[in-house]
């Protein structure tokens, strides 16, 4: 395992790409959420601009701010990481070397993992120095209130991550595989769950889609403080909070993993 993230970190240690894709996480993580204090006047569902830095509604939407970085950073990084390896034959190369296939996906994914348990703790850092920016004196219990919020942060990084390295390995080539990223997330999938499956089969199914999992776990933190107004006549736009996204999601990430490995094996280099 040493040996396979050291192989990655030499790759992307001076790769543009990463460097860049880091800074601008370091930088807009927080920097999307101090937009908040410039929104005025604020919905009215909303009591006030505070809960955007107040504990413990700030997990909530520091959260759902690192779901749109980790959709198109982790994701693009993570299908640029494997098909220019393709591009520039070096996968091959390592085969040629002695690396095996499975150690190269391996190694792949041991460095999305790493990218996103440094994103958490990241964000753990982020909500709670802005939360006792503004509330120094409150107790370390509340401040923790949500301990569920963390382990979902993570695994909407690493769903994200995993779905671009899986499509990467799919589709080989960047651009085609970037674009199938954005479109099958903004548009395809969509227009399943809502025209498709709401239309022909049940109009709560849609909420099972993997996308649609993956965005449960961090929603939009309406759908948490007022969960009875975002129903549909049919049924929830969303999953219970706590409730299914967790295994449903894990559930999906194991798949997309084995995809990885199924075609790694399975295709010609």
């Amino acid at each position: 395992m040493g040996y396979l993230l050291k192989l990655e970190w030499l790759k992307n240690r001076k790769n543009t790409v990463f460097i860049l894709i880091c800074f601008s996480y370091l930088v807009m993580l927080p920097g999307t959420m101090m937009i908040g204090k410039s929104v005025n006047p604020m919905p009215p569902v909303l009591p006030g601009n505070f809960i955007f830095f107040e504990f413990p509604t700030n997990w909530d939407f520091f959260a759902y701010a690192g779901s749109w970085l980790a959709f198109f950073m982790f994701g693009f990084f993570a299908v640029y990481t494997v098909t220019s390896e393709y591009s520039f034959k070096t996968l091959r190369q390592s085969i040629i070397n002695g690396l095996q296939r499975n150690q190269f996906v391996s190694a792949k994914l041991l460095f999305i993992l790493m990218m996103c348990v440094g994103a958490t703790l990241y964000y753990i850092l982020c909500v709670l120095a802005c939360g006792y920016i503004h509330e120094p004196h409150t107790k370390l219990d509340f401040a923790f209130d949500q301990p569920l919020i963390i382990l979902k942060f993570f695994l909407m990084n690493i769903s994200y991550g995993v779905f671009g390295l899986l499509l990467g390995f799919l589709l080989r080539r960047s651009g085609l595989a970037l674009f199938t990223y954005m479109i099958y997330i903004m548009m395809l999938e969509p227009f399943i769950r809502w025209v498709l499956v709401q239309k022909y089969i049940h109009k709560s199914a849609h909420i099972y889609f993997p996308m649609n999992v993956f965005e449960d776990l961090t929603p939009l933190p309406f759908y948490r403080m007022m969960p009875e107004q975002f129903k549909t006549a049919g049924g929830a736009m969303a999953l219970v909070p706590d409730h299914i996204s967790i295994p449903l999601s894990i559930g999906y990430i194991f798949v997309f993993i084995w995809g990885m490995y199924y075609l790694i094996n399975k295709r010609d280099l």
